[in-house]
């Protein structure tokens, strides 16, 4: 099943690994970002056979909450989603922002509630939808990855103006 929402200016969509080999095989005329997750173990869906303006961010992990149930989403494919996301956001850029994992209920869930609060400051999409279950230790750290690039963003920014202001007092 594709369940596909609309806020702002984009379309988002979950679906199942299934429902995605059919999707990207498909004409599309508009531009999609697509992440695509599979078990840490598991086989890629064949990019290849995309047709249309399609640019993919593909993952490896399972759904679980703790490494100790499998191979739990890292902070680095976390940050890689957040940048994917924010590199690819503008108007002129994406269309649609499109997730699948294994079934298109966790983890492809979480991870599309987590970027449709950090574009749209609204993930209710999701949370309210009962066909989806969206694994909380991932969409956690994603959430984790934004807030961190947000905090990294502004400590260079507060040091470009440290800078500024530091090298004015030394010329006086």
């Amino acid at each position: 099943m594709i369940i596909t929402m609309y806020r702002r200016k984009w379309k988002f969509s979950v679906m199942s690994a299934e429902d995605a080999e059919d999707f990207i095989r498909q004409p599309h005329f508009e531009r999609i970002r697509f992440i695509s997750i599979t078990e840490a173990n598991g086989h890629h869906i064949d990019f290849h056979k995309c047709e249309g303006n399609i640019t993919f961010l593909p993952l490896k992990f399972d759904d679980c909450t703790t490494d100790l149930e499998g191979t739990c989403i890292t902070d680095i494919q976390a940050k890689n989603i957040v940048n994917f996301v924010l590199d690819n956001h503008e108007e002129d850029k994406t269309d649609w922002f499109c997730v699948n994992c294994g079934a298109g209920v966790s983890r492809s869930a979480a991870v599309c509630a987590a970027v449709m609060r950090i574009l749209c400051n609204d993930d209710m999409p999701v949370f309210t939808n009962s066909y989806f279950c969206p694994n909380m230790t991932v969409y956690r750290e994603v959430l984790n990855a934004w807030v961190n690039r947000l905090s990294d963003e502004n400590e260079s920014v507060s040091t470009e103006i440290w800078n500024t202001v530091n090298k004015d007092i030394v010329e006086e």
